[in-house]
Order: structure tokens, then sequence, then C-alpha cells
């Protein structure tokens, strides 16, 4: 009998040693994690990412959902590192946000869209794709942030070795994705019609490139976006022309050069696309050579 309350006496003290212990886990463990935690900020300040990773695993181990509240931290010191053009160190943070996959932020989404159009009216281009990718991780749901890495990418690829040799494929993916999550946005079709167009020249890619810019047009839900297709569908008849020349459009060529003119006239400076419309004058003079007539040219 003696033997058996003894037995039950040292269950009795493991037990509540076990309850004290998980205790102590329980209340020390978020402490833990926050000491980590600023570690990693720490140590990707100092530009340590090797030491920043281990830290950060150990501290994802020891409390995932504890770090997950570090989440919005660890964006703030993306966006300094962005500004300060560290872009190593930025990639490997939005790395660290994904994988602590947080809460759906819209709001915080479209604050950080609008902090990364900001930038692209400031040509920072390179920039504003980090607020677009911290933005996707907090809503992936907003057709606007997809549309908008999209156009920066598009922007950025500008300065690529002949217009032929950039990669638009990432371009267009995400003129899929805004597209999928809303199929009347306008600017999507522009925009991946312009990428369809710069791919290649095949008469494939330009027949897909003209059937977006039509689908805009079709939608007029956006002045400067509709103005934009107007003058890419001008070039596009153009190499219609050339590539059948036995159906040759000339006047389906000048109704839209006319109109993108037009539309240029009422959309002004306040566009912030106005160099799109100097696609217009390349296929007027394509056009010329072409047709061996310019009096269309006015």
């Amino acid at each position: 009998m003696k033997n058996i309350l003894k037995n039950r006496n040292t269950y009795i003290v493991l037990a509540i040693a076990l309850i004290l212990l998980g205790i102590g886990y329980y209340f020390s463990t978020p402490k833990l994690v926050e000491i980590m935690m600023k570690d990693v900020i720490t140590q990707i300040d100092n530009n340590n990412l090797v030491l920043a990773k281990e830290k950060f695993e150990q501290a994802k181990c020891l409390n995932a959902f504890v770090a997950r509240e570090y989440a919005k931290q660890l964006c703030d010191v993306g966006i300094r590192k962005n500004e300060e053009g560290n872009y190593n160190s930025v990639q490997e943070i939005i790395s660290f946000v994904e994988q602590l996959s947080p809460a759906k932020d819209t709001e915080f989404s479209k604050k950080l869209i609008a902090q990364g159009k900001a930038k692209m009216k400031a040509g920072l281009y390179d920039k504003a794709i980090t607020y677009f990718d911290i933005a996707i991780i907090f809503d992936s749901s907003i057709a606007d942030v997809y549309l908008q890495k999209g156009k920066a990418i598009l922007k950025e690829n500008k300065n690529c070795e002949g217009i032929f040799n950039c990669d638009y494929s990432e371009v267009i993916k995400l003129m899929n994705n805004a597209i999928d999550l809303d199929n009347n946005l306008a600017e999507a079709y522009v925009y991946r019609g312009i990428a369809y167009h710069n791919t290649s020249d095949t008469a494939e890619m330009q027949t897909k490139s003209l059937e977006d810019f039509n689908k805009a047009i079709t939608l007029n839900s956006n002045k400067e976006a509709t103005a934009i297709a107007y003058c890419f569908t001008a070039i596009a008849y153009c190499f219609t022309a050339i590539a059948k020349f036995n159906e040759q459009d000339l006047n389906g060529f000048t109704n839209d050069r006319n109109i993108a003119m037009k539309l240029k006239r009422e959309v002004g400076n306040i566009t912030e696309y106005p160099k799109a419309f100097e696609h217009v004058n390349t296929a007027e003079h394509m056009m010329c050579a072409l047709y061996d007539r310019c009096e269309f040219i006015h």
C-alpha cells in the first residue's frame, strides 16, 4: 500500500513539474522569439544575411505563430533597405515575410500599392516593384497590384538591348493574374498586348497583341488606356499590312491613327505615358514607305 502511495506521489510530482515546465515555456517563448527576431533585424542591418537567416529559422521553429507578429516590422526594414538600394537584403526579407504567412491585410496592401505607384511616377521602377511584391503577400486578390508590377517591369525593360531581346514572360503572367481577378481591367489588356507585341515579331504574337488592344478599346473604361491601345493598334495594323501585303489595310490604320491623335489631344499632359504616342509616328513612316504615299500623314 505504501509503495502504491509512493508511486502515486511520484507521478503527481512529475505531472506538476511538467505543467510548470510547460507554463514556463509558454510564457518564455514569446520573449525568446522577440529577442531572436530583433537579432534578425540587427543582422540584416549589418548586412549579415547568413546569420539573419539562421536566427530567423530558429525563431520560426520555436514559435511560428509568435514570429508572424513581426512580419510588418520586417516589411519596414525591407522598405528601408529598398530605399538604400540594397536589393539583396530586400529579397531575403521578402522571403522571410512570405514564410511567416501573415494574415490578410487589405488596407496595408493598398497603402503599399499607393507607395509603389508614387515610386513609378518618379521613374524608380525597381524600387516600386518591392512595394508591389510585399503588397501581394498581404493580399493576393487585388488585381491592381499585378497590373502595377507588370507595368513597372515593362518600363524597366525599355532599356534592354534591342526590343525583342527582353524577357516579357513575367509581364504577361502578371497581366494574366490581373485579368483573372478583373476581366474588365482595360489597362491589363493594353500592357499584356504591349508585352505580346514586344515578345517577338511573329504574326501569332502580333495577332494576340491586336486582340488585347481591341479588347481594351471595346471596354473603353479608361481614357488613357484606350488612347495607348489605339496607338499600338495602329502599329499592329502596320505590322499586319507588312506581313500580309495582299491584305493591306491602309484605311484601318488611318482610322486608328486619327482616333489615337484625337485621344491624345483629349488626354493632353495628364497622361503618364506621353511617349506611347510616339509609336504612332513610327508606324506612320513605315506605312508611308510601304505604300509609297504619305498624304495620310497630317
